[in-house]
């Protein structure tokens, strides 16, 4: 897509906010952003050695046993609440990183209980401040300075986390932080269709029917808001986590029933 001045411009004043908040997050030593620092400072390894689950949002899951994931430390996403209404069972943490779905359900975000709940920073204005949201240092914008060293990955979740072209990313990363070995993932279909009523402007989508690529038809139902799925740029995260918790000595298994996600071991959820 062509790239515009009004784009450029955003970029740089997005860039310009995540340097400053970048700069600030370790010194600053009252209010907000010291809160969430020192509690995710404080989640380090606080689940070490368990196994953990990372869900994705894939119409797979619909076909596997959930009601195990209290089995894990498990992290879902965005509007997993859904599920969670469904089968009446919340997940670990629950997070959401893109200011979409954070705006579309930022009512229900702010509702939902039963789980830690973790946003980047940038989102604070969307979701406010309660005492069950931690806020983290994210950056969106670093991809275009990585070049081919992107995608980045954070070992220190409490310092700084990185953008990877899905929540899923993000959640992996949090999931090493917190001391999970090893770490499973489930719904990772990176199958996805666009209908041909939804209305597209730039890179986003607005959807005028059922959702066809989540779990629930109404997760990117009539009215919501989705970035364009980029499922090549979301397998290169995904395996480069892969290899990099590898070399720590942590396994990354895909438990996905079927999906398009490749080179990681796979495994059974059922069975494990």
């Amino acid at each position: 897509m062509p790239i515009t001045a009004r784009k450029v411009l955003q970029f740089v004043g997005r860039t310009a906010r995540e340097l400053v908040v970048d700069t600030a997050w370790p010194l600053a030593s009252t209010g907000p952003m010291k809160e969430s620092r020192e509690r995710l400072l404080a989640l380090r390894d606080s689940y070490h050695g368990q196994p953990g689950l990372v869900i994705g949002n894939g119409p797979s899951i619909n076909g596997q046993n959930l009601g195990r994931m209290t089995d894990f430390v498990s992290i879902a996403a965005n509007a997993f609440f859904l599920k969670s209404d469904s089968i009446g069972a919340h997940p670990t943490f629950l997070t959401v990183e893109d200011p979409l779905p954070a705006e579309d359900n930022k009512e229900r975000l702010k509702a939902y209980s039963g789980a830690i709940k973790i946003a980047p920073w940038d989102l604070r204005g969307t979701l406010g401040d309660s005492s069950d949201y931690i806020y983290c240092n994210f950056w969106r914008t670093y991809a275009p300075f990585a070049g081919s060293r992107f995608p980045f990955y954070s070992d220190d979740f409490a310092r700084r986390v990185f953008w990877g072209g899905t929540v899923l990313y993000m959640n992996i990363q949090l999931a090493s932080y917190l001391g999970c070995n090893p770490i499973y993932l489930i719904g990772v279909d990176l199958t996805y269709h666009i209908p041909s009523s939804a209305k597209i402007e730039g890179n986003i989508i607005t959807s005028t029917e059922d959702d066809p690529n989540h779990f629930d038809a109404t997760y990117f139902g009539a009215g919501k808001r989705w970035h364009l799925p980029e499922t090549e740029r979301m397998q290169r995260c995904i395996y480069f986590a892969y290899e990099h918790l590898r070399e720590r000595g942590i396994p990354l298994i895909n438990a996905t029933a079927g999906g398009n996600l490749h080179g990681l071991p796979r495994a059974d959820f059922d069975t494990i």
